[in-house]
C-alpha cells in the first residue's frame, strides 16, 4: 500500500462549491424526471420500441458530438459563462415540453437539450474542480459524485410519481420549474477562479486532452459494463428468478454512495492514489463473475455490493488523476474528454453485450463481460498508473 501523503489539509466546504453542487443536484435531478417521463410518454403516443430507443440515442448523440468543442469553451470562455448559457438552453427548451407536442417537435426538444447537456457538464465539473482545494481534490470529487447519485435516484423516482398520479405535463412543468430554479441560482453566482495562463484559442487539437486519456479509457471499461448490468440485469432476474432487479439496485446505490467520498478521501491521504483502481477493478470483475453464476437472491444482492464497491472505489480515483495528470488551464477540455469516453462505454456496454448474449446466453455474457475491466488492469500495469503521485505534477 502507498504510503500516506504529508500535505496541509484545506477546507473543503467553500460557499461557491455548495452553490455549485445545489445547481448540479437540481439540473441533473430535473433531467432524470425527464427521461423515463419521455420514454412512457413517446410509448403512450403509439411510439414503437425503437422509437423509444431513438429518441434517447439522439439525446446522447448530440450530448456525445458537442462535448469536446463545450470543454475547450469552458478553457477559453470561462466555466461561469459556459455554465449559465447551458442551463438556460436546456431550461428554454424544456419550457416547450407541457404543451401538447408531436412526436418530431419533442425530438427536436430533446436534440436541444442534449447540445445543452453537452456544455453543462464539462462546465460545472470544471468548475467543482477549481473549487475543491488540491488536497482534498479526491474527497471533493467523491462527494460530488455522491450529490450525483442522490439527484439521479430522486429524479428518476419524482418522475414516474408525477406520472402515475397527474399527467405528463405536471411532470414536464416540475423538470422545466427546477431547471430554471438552477438557472436563477447559476446568475447569482460569485467566483472567478484562478487560473495559470495557458494558450487559450480555439484549434482543433484544443478539442482533446492527451493527459486525461489514459485513465479515462480504465473509466470507459468500467462504464462499459455498467451499461451492460444496468440494461440487462432486470431481464436476466425476472428470465431466471434469480430476485428483484430493484434490490439490485438499490443495494449498488447505497454502496456507491457510501464507497466514493471514503475513497476519495483516502486516495488524498495516499502518495499515490492509484493504488486504489486495482482494487476497484478486481472487484467488478467479481461482480461480473457473481451475475455469471448466480441462481439465489442473495447472490444477485452479493454481485450488486462488488458492483458498488468496485465503481465508488475506483471512479473518483480516476477523475481525479484526470486533473492530476493536466494543466490546470486545459481542466474544461480534460473533463470533456473523459465525459465522451465514459458515455462512450457507457452506451456501447448494452450494443456489444446485447449481441453476445443472443448467442451466448445472459449468464456466459456476464462471465465475458469480466475480461473487460480484466483488460484495463493490464492498461494500468502497464502505463503505470497506479504508481502515480497523488496531485501530479500540474499543481491545483
Amino acid at each position: 500500500m502507498s504510503r500516506l501523503s504529508t500535505r496541509p489539509v484545506e477546507a473543503l466546504w467553500r460557499p461557491a462549491l455548495v452553490h455549485v453542487m445545489a445547481i448540479d443536484f437540481m439540473l441533473i435531478g430535473s433531467g432524470h424526471i425527464l427521461i423515463p417521463v419521455i420514454a412512457l410518454y413517446v410509448s403512450a403516443r403509439g411510439g414503437s420500441e425503437s422509437l423509444v430507443g431513438m429518441v434517447a440515442s439522439l439525446f446522447m448523440f448530440a450530448s456525445i458530438v458537442l462535448r469536446p468543442a463545450a470543454g475547450l469553451a469552458v478553457d477559453v470562455a470561462g466555466g461561469k459563462r459556459v455554465l449559465v448559457l447551458s442551463i438556460g438552453v436546456i431550461a428554454l427548451a424544456g419550457a416547450v415540453l407541457p404543451i401538447e407536442l408531436a412526436l418530431p417537435g419533442l425530438i427536436a426538444v430533446r436534440l436541444i437539450q442534449g447540445f445543452g447537456w453537452a456544455c453543462y457538464f464539462p462546465a460545472s465539473t470544471t468548475l467543482m474542480s477549481e473549487l475543491i482545494p488540491a488536497s482534498r481534490r479526491g474527497e471533493g470529487i467523491g462527494y460530488v459524485s455522491m450529490v450525483r447519485n442522490i439527484g439521479v435516484a430522486i429524479g428518476s423516482v419524482a418522475g414516474l410519481f408525477l406520472v402515475e398520479r397527474g399527467h405528463f405535463d405536471l411532470a414536464f412543468a416540475a423538470a422545466a420549474l427546477v431547471t430554471f430554479g438552477a438557472w436563477i441560482i447559476a446568475w447569482r453566482l460569485r467566483w472567478t477562479p484562478d487560473r495559470p495562463p495557458g494558450a487559450l484559442s480555439w484549434s482543433v487539437r484544443g478539442l482533446v486532452e492527451p493527459g486525461a486519456i489514459n485513465p479515462s479509457v480504465v473509466s470507459a471499461a468500467m462504464t462499459f459494463v455498467m451499461g451492460g448490468m444496468m440494461t440487462f440485469v432486470p431481464l436476466d432476474a425476472q428470465a431466471r428468478d434469480i430476485g428483484s432487479a430493484a434490490a439490485f439496485f438499490l443495494v449498488f446505490t447505497l454502496v456507491l454512495m457510501i464507497m466514493r467520498p471514503l475513497s476519495g478521501r483516502l486516495s488524498d491521504r495516499l502518495h499515490s492514489r492509484g493504488v486504489l483502481i486495482i482494487p476497484g477493478l478486481v472487484l467488478t470483475v467479481l461482480s461480473a463473475l457473481t451475475l455469471a453464476f448466480t441462481e439465489h437472491p442473495w447472490t444477485l444482492w452479493l454481485a450488486a455490493f462488488f458492483w458498488g464497491a468496485g465503481f465508488g472505489t475506483a471512479q473518483p480515483v480516476l477523475r481525479a488523476m484526470v486533473l492530476d495528470r493536466t494543466p490546470r488551464h486545459r481542466w474544461g477540455a480534460a473533463n470533456a474528454t473523459s465525459m465522451v469516453l465514459y458515455d462512450l462505454g457507457f452506451a456501447l456496454g448494452p450494443l456489444v453485450l446485447g449481441v453476445v448474449a443472443s448467442r451466448t446466453g445472459m449468464a456466459a455474457m456476464f462471465g465475458l463481460a469480466s475480461l473487460v475491466p480484466l483488460l484495463a488492469i493490464v492498461l494500468v500495469l502497464r502505463t503505470g498508473l497506479h504508481h502515480e503521485p497523488s496531485g501530479g505534477t500540474t499543481g491545483s
